[in-house]
């Protein structure tokens, strides 16, 4: 799968996990000046209900909703190719859907809350244990998470399918939020 980049990204990135269990990107000295944003999934109702997390709220976590920390998984291409990779959807037809990475806050802000598309939340909520470990593989390998471990991003996975259960046994739909 030919990996997706919307501007270059800096060869000195190293993935690790976190003391919390969660993917962290740390920066090497060369790139010292790369802004990596703060990243975090979360369940909500509806887009209204979701658009609540404002800047200078503390984030989804600090408003109770069920998150998911994922430092440099950006719900645009990051996620994307994940998409594509999990449901086997061509990367065009995943960017082209109409929850994919839709705005529903102040698009000027330092903080924004997008879309995640309910095919996503789907195919990792039902995705068994073997399969979350398979997309690993390919993930690993997309040109914006050179360098991570595929068993990293696994557990990543594993915390994303989770999210998603929980987002569907409560009707609810997938959000990111991010933070410069």
């Amino acid at each position: 799968m030919a990996a997706r980049t919307r501007n270059g990204r800096c060869p000195e990135l190293r993935w690790g996990l976190a003391r919390d269990g969660h993917l962290d990107q740390e920066v090497a000295v060369p790139c010292q000046n790369l802004r990596v944003p703060l990243i975090e999934y979360f369940t909500a109702s509806t887009d209204a209900d979701a658009a609540r997390v404002l800047p200078g709220s503390g984030g989804p976590a600090a408003l109770g909703f069920d998150t998911v920390p994922a430092k440099g998984i950006d719900p645009a291409v990051v996620l994307g190719n994940l998409e594509s990779i999990v449901t086997g959807r061509p990367y065009d037809e995943v960017m082209a859907a109409s929850r994919q990475c839709h705005l529903l806050t102040d698009g000027e802000a330092e903080t924004l809350v997008v879309t995640v598309t309910d095919t996503m939340r789907d195919a990792l909520a039902t995705a068994a244990a073997e399969r979350l470990r398979q997309a690993a593989e390919p993930w690993a390998a997309t040109d914006e998470l050179a360098g991570a471990a595929p068993a990293v991003l696994a557990d990543v996975l594993t915390q994303f399918a989770a999210l998603s259960r929980r987002a569907v046994d409560r009707d609810h739909h997938l959000y990111c939020w991010w933070a410069l």
